[in-house]
């Protein structure tokens, strides 16, 4: 494997974590990732993305984590550091699974309202089949099978309560709703609070 990071250090990390997580380290855990690294491995074609949301539908998962696996083996590992990556789909992702526009640029992804409406004329449902979900997993699934549990694969970036809902409502609106319609944005924000722990799980 081209990542420099053995199952030895993972022993280590693991120790680690466990005992500053039980309040037993005696130390804060210190992350340092350096780039610059020799990648010791051919570089892949094609462009790399920041934003996983980035890439079109034609480039498979796999082409994607050999992207991943590249980045990360050009960087080092210091302290309480260790290979670790997320697919990037832009902050609170699960707006889109619900129905919101999304536009990926190269820094982030925007989530836009589908269309004019209050909240009284919006109802939020599990999408399971929704394509950028189903390209989640399909690129988390390449990635576990390339590295067999020698990076950690993060869940990508879900919003919970108002904040989804927020896509779906201007701010001017929405401040609105909140005095006019309170118990709508209620109904709006358990109905994307519920979706969210589906989404997760």
């Amino acid at each position: 494997m081209s990542i420099d990071f053995g199952p030895e250090r993972w022993h280590r990390i693991v120790q680690d974590y466990t005992a500053w997580w039980a309040g037993e380290l005696g130390r804060p855990l210190i992350n340092i990732e350096l780039t610059g690294a020799d990648p010791r491995r051919a570089m892949p074609t094609g462009p790399m993305y920041e934003v996983t949301a980035c890439y079109s539908p034609e480039v498979t998962p796999e082409v994607i984590v050999d992207h991943w696996d590249c980045r990360l083996s050009c960087k080092r590992y210091v302290g309480d550091a260790y290979p670790n990556i997320r697919p990037n789909f832009g902050a609170g992702v699960n707006a889109a699974f619900m129905g919101a526009r999304a536009i990926p640029t190269e820094t982030t992804v925007w989530f836009e309202p589908p269309a004019d409406v209050t909240p009284d004329a919006l109802h939020f449902t599990y999408q399971p089949d929704h394509p950028w979900l189903e390209r989640i997993k399909d690129i988390c699934r390449a990635a576990v099978t390339r590295w067999q549990g020698s990076v950690c694969i993060g869940m990508t970036d879900l919003n919970n309560g108002i904040d989804p809902v927020a896509r779906f409502i201007s701010s001017e609106a929405m401040l609105l709703a909140l005095y006019d319609a309170p118990d709508e944005v209620k109904r709006l924000t358990w109905q994307s609070h519920e979706l969210m722990w589906r989404y997760y799980d």
